[in-house]
């Protein structure tokens, strides 16, 4: 097996919860584990890989939540939209050749959504001004973009 992987990590890869992939097997709509070890079911990535694609799994199941880390420290970048509507923020993404339900965007209404996120960048779209939130809103994303550069600076360990 070149890429092994357990249920955990690949709740982590194809970002999911853990209990979804016991669900997905429970149901038998995943490929049987190609190895058993202590009872723990063990696959290897590719299979995997192509069951998620071939199911439209593989852009992750998620809609919310903080950015998936990725195992070996790689954590996508992620584009929070402030925008006026979720009109203007689907709009955007079309323009853009983003799915509104891409991992890789987030629409951010509230400011307790902007919680979270590191190694994010912030968009402001269309009538974004006018929300009657928008200082709270705009506050919170700049703590996150201080966290974001504070981690920046932060000397490698």
């Amino acid at each position: 097996m070149n890429d092994p992987v357990g249920t955990a990590e690949l709740a982590v890869r194809l970002g999911v919860e853990r209990s979804t992939v016991y669900q997905w097997r429970r149901r038998g709509l995943m490929p049987e584990p190609d190895l058993v070890l202590s009872g723990t079911p063990v696959w290897e990535w590719s299979t995997v890989e192509q069951w998620a694609a071939a199911t439209g799994r593989l852009e992750g199941v998620r809609k919310g939540g903080r950015p998936i880390k990725i195992p070996g420290g790689h954590t996508p970048q992620i584009k929070l939209v402030v925008a006026g509507n979720y009109r203007q923020f689907v709009d955007w993404c079309k323009a853009q050749g983003f799915s509104p339900h891409s991992r890789e965007v987030r629409y951010i209404d509230q400011p307790w959504k902007a919680r979270g996120y590191h190694n994010a960048e912030v968009i402001k779209v269309g009538t974004y001004y006018q929300r009657k939130d928008i200082f709270e809103l705009l506050e919170a994303l700049d703590r996150t973009a201080r966290r974001t550069d504070e981690r920046k600076e932060r000397p490698a360990e």
